[in-house]
């Protein structure tokens, strides 16, 4: 009956760990997930308390952390970043409880005996987990309803990636060691100094988490100030496009009226097609600027691939309607899906008589977004082979492009890619339902 209750307990204090933990970092709480997440926890913990903790007491600790990151990581479907943060997250609030519950017990009984050894004998050892249950319960609460989230941007760099997990280990660091000395020393301590010590930690832990969540946050914002410039400076050249093309608008035409009295039709074909190349980058950059300027990182890798197609001669067509809003793939990831692709149809169109690429992005009739690239290409490409690891068909490549694409997409079950080729056309299509 002991182990049952405190396995009953266990459990729900995973469960409540769980939900703390898709909350604060704005995941969707799938309950099916999270009962997997704090059975296989508990199962661990009865493993670690019933055999490992008899041979070496000090593993416990070790392995808790190790098996946390990874059922954060396999099972609630976090980034391993987020998975190593959360952890971290965990292991100080846990601490930070653990604190205040021994003070809780300690001022309750006014401090007459050793705490520690009373909070580790049945049935008082079921009160401590209670005390804890009740205190992550009231922090997951809080964070519920002021909605307080930690926002890790997908894009942000490993620097500051890093700095933002070693300032929560570090925290954890600082905190473990002094409630470590408080709970051999309960009995010595005076509460007044206990109590002043939790609201200390507990400030210090609040700033450190705030400072480093406002300076990715600062991070992200000057990276926006940059795409604002660079699309500022996209509107004015678009801007100095129109005005040039309305300034030679009379000029064309009487140029076309000339080709058409001397019934010069080959000579007009040849001029459509330098008007047609003049043209090609205003008809490009304005569905840019129109319906994709809220998403800064897909307008920039679009720009780049445009200057490159430029810089190549190749007919580079975007056909954009409408401003569609990708929520169901990572932006990371949809932009790196998107810029491998991209970049093999460019560089087959270069080697390709006609050099042709177009770029179409729509919804189908079912909601589902369609984003469509073809390109001309030269040779004869196996569609059958492409995304096996190590292919290419270019010299100097890897061949790791295409298995990557294919690799990023089957995480994904709301995403699949089809691939078709004809004589003088290779088509890739990613539907997003």
């Amino acid at each position: 009956m002991e182990v049952v209750l405190q396995n009953a307990l266990q459990f729900v204090f995973f469960v409540i760990q769980g939900f703390l933990m898709l909350n604060v970092f704005d995941k969707t709480v799938n309950f099916k997930k999270l009962i997997t997440f704090s059975l296989v926890n508990t199962i661990v913990q009865a493993f670690l308390m019933a055999i490992i903790v008899r041979f070496n007491p000090n593993i416990n600790l070790f392995v808790y952390i190790i098996v946390m990151v990874l059922t954060i990581k396999f099972i609630l479907s976090f980034r391993v970043l987020y998975a190593l943060f959360a952890t971290s997250v965990l292991i100080v609030i846990s601490a930070l409880f653990e604190y205040m519950g021994t003070a809780i017990v300690a001022i309750s009984v006014d401090n007459r005996f050793d705490v520690n050894t009373w909070a580790n004998t049945y049935p008082n050892i079921l009160i401590m987990r209670i005390i804890g249950i009740v205190l992550y319960l009231a922090l997951t609460i809080a964070v519920y309803y002021m909605k307080l989230k930690i926002n890790i941007p997908e894009d942000i760099n490993r620097k500051r990636s890093y700095s933002i997990l070693a300032n929560s280990i570090i925290s954890a660091i600082l905190i473990i060691p002094n409630i470590m000395y408080y709970l051999n020393n309960s009995k010595n301590i005076n509460l007044n100094m206990v109590c002043f010590n939790i609201f200390a930690v507990f400030i210090l832990l609040l700033m450190s988490f705030y400072n480093s969540i406002k300076s990715t946050e600062l991070e992200v914002k000057s990276r926006e100030v940059e795409f604002q410039k660079g699309y500022i400076k996209t509107l004015d050249e678009i801007i100095d496009g129109l005005r040039g093309f309305k300034h030679d608008f009379n000029n064309n035409v009487q140029a076309i009226g000339g080709y058409i009295t001397l019934n010069d039709i080959e000579g007009l074909k040849k001029y459509y097609l330098q008007l047609q190349s003049d043209t090609r980058r205003i008809n490009n950059t304005l569905p840019l600027s129109k319906y994709v300027k809220n998403n800064p990182a897909l307008y920039g890798l679009l720009l780049s691939k445009l200057s490159y197609a430029e810089l190549k001669d190749i007919q580079f067509i975007i056909n954009i309607m409408d401003e569609y809003s990708i929520e169901r793939i990572k932006i990371y990831d949809l932009c790196k899906v998107m810029g491998i692709l991209l970049d093999n149809a460019l560089e087959a169109a270069v080697e390709s008589a006609k050099k042709y690429v177009e770029l179409s992005i729509a919804k189908n009739s079912q909601n589902a977004i369609i984003i469509e690239i073809i390109n001309s290409y030269a040779g004869s490409p196996n569609k059958e082979k492409i995304f096996e690891n190590g292919y290419t068909t270019k010299a100097g490549h890897s061949g790791f492009g295409l298995w990557e694409v294919k690799k990023i997409i089957s995480k994904y079950q709301n995403c699949s890619l089809t691939t078709s080729v004809t004589e003088s056309l290779f088509t890739q299509r990613i539907e997003i339902l």
